[in-house]
């Protein structure tokens, strides 16, 4: 039960009166407002980390596709090749160069 429920309950089933079931809500407010402003806290967080973690995946998806094209162009250069009857060595691979990432 929330904290503020209970004066809320007592100022009306108590008999306390109208002021004290205003004194409770507006404590209520100040409460509500306070664990809102935590909620959003922790959903602004949880967002910052899902972006951190997207941005990872997505350089590992980037990395994957350029090795598949690599892969692509290094298939279609040695069927070019032994289509041409094959004479001269086959062609080279192209390497992925090491980048340095600033995470």
């Amino acid at each position: 039960m929330p904290d503020w429920l209970i004066p809320v309950v007592v100022a009306t089933g108590g008999g306390a009166g109208v002021g004290a079931f205003i004194t409770a809500l507006v404590n209520a407010r100040g409460s509500i407002y306070a664990q809102m402003n935590a909620f959003v806290g922790q959903l602004q967080e949880d967002r910052r980390q899902d972006r951190v973690e997207m941005k990872a995946l997505s350089d590992k998806v980037d990395a994957a596709l350029l090795h598949l094209q690599i892969e692509r162009e290094y298939a279609v250069d040695l069927y070019a090749w032994g289509v041409n009857g094959a004479p001269p060595p086959p062609p080279s691979r192209r390497t992925i160069l090491p980048t340095s990432t600033n995470t």
